[in-house]
């Protein structure tokens, strides 16, 4: 699909990023489909788009597999700035008994972490499309 090569090279992003959609998908390890913002220059779905699996596996390896090791098989994961779930779907793969909380205020980025997890059986995933904070702020 032309729409994922474009979203794998920032210079093509660069010129094309007005006509690309909202979001994309590709199915992980070829069984789950997981969405991204085909227009992020430099983010979690940049990342993910430019290296698909390995860029799953691979985007700050160091902090998941550290933050693994503190979540329980049966515990409770919040991730706050969810983006497009990077570290929660990871989680929820090796985890698939604990439970999650994913709060994420951005309205693309929500939408491809909703639809990735509709497609995962993860009945213990709890979606919010809202800011986690002390402070308001409008844009």
């Amino acid at each position: 699909m032309i729409v994922k090569f474009i979203s794998r090279r920032r210079w093509l992003k660069k010129i094309f990023k007005s006509t690309l959609p909202d979001e994309c998908s590709h199915k992980l390890y070829g069984k789950h489909e997981f969405y991204y913002d085909p227009r992020d220059l430099r983010g979690p779905s940049f990342h993910f788009a430019y290296d698909l699996e390995e860029g799953f596996e691979n985007y700050e390896k160091e902090s998941k597999l550290e933050l693994l090791e503190h979540i329980p098989q049966e515990g409770v994961f919040y991730d706050i700035g969810a983006n497009i779930g990077l570290f929660s779907y990871f989680f929820a793969l090796k985890r698939p008994k604990a439970r999650f909380f994913c709060f994420e205020p951005e309205p693309v980025v929500f939408n491809c972490l909703k639809k990735s997890f509709s497609h995962l059986d993860a009945p213990k995933v709890k979606i919010f499309n809202s800011a986690v904070g002390t402070v308001e702020e409008s844009r």
